[in-house]
């Protein structure tokens, strides 16, 4: 579900997304929703997911594979995503 507006300039994003096999390395999903998608054997080093919105089973699987932290944001990966 996209939404965009011209004059106010904001979008709202809603996918499903499978990322089996993706480097997603550095990358930032900072308040992205990310519900129901799928993170098979990805590589998540660095990444940013400050205040994205994922299932617990994601985080929970996301949390083994968290390390480094993200070069533009300086937030670590196991941080952002709420790592005990």
């Amino acid at each position: 579900h996209v939404r965009f507006c011209r004059r106010v300039r904001w979008a709202t994003v809603r996918l499903s997304l499978i990322l089996t096999g993706a480097d997603l390395s550095d990358a930032i999903f900072t308040e992205a929703l990310l519900l129901r998608s799928t993170f098979t054997d990805v590589n998540i080093n660095s990444a940013d997911f400050t205040d994205a919105i994922l299932d617990r089973a994601q985080i929970k699987e996301l949390c083994h594979k968290a390390s480094g932290v993200n070069s533009k944001t300086g937030v670590e990966t196991s941080y952002s995503l709420g790592c005990r």
